[in-house]
């Protein structure tokens, strides 16, 4: 069964949030409003590692080409020169 988060305000005015299971959004505003909550936001939690992806997607993806770059550098190459050697500062063709 989906758990959904909720923030909600209490009888006393209070802001106050948490989770609760339920088959559906409309189950879970039910489920909160049963609690005595005034529910503001009821959104159903993801498992992490869909959250993970989601996250990876919304940051962007990485190129290959920039992982190539980023392993060239720090092997003290310059990835825009390809093809040409850097031994101690000097350049080999």
């Amino acid at each position: 069964m989906p758990v959904f988060t909720y923030e909600a305000i209490s009888q006393e005015g209070e802001k106050t949030s948490g989770t609760v299971p339920a088959a559906s959004r409309a189950a879970a505003l039910d489920a909160v409003a049963q609690r005595g909550l005034v529910p503001l936001a009821v959104d159903e939690q993801r498992p992490a590692a869909q959250a993970r992806t989601s996250l990876l997607r919304s940051v962007g993806r990485v190129s290959q080409a920039s992982v190539e770059g980023c392993g060239e550098k720090a092997m003290g190459r310059d990835p825009r020169r390809r093809g040409r050697r850097h031994v101690a500062g000097r350049r080999h063709e």
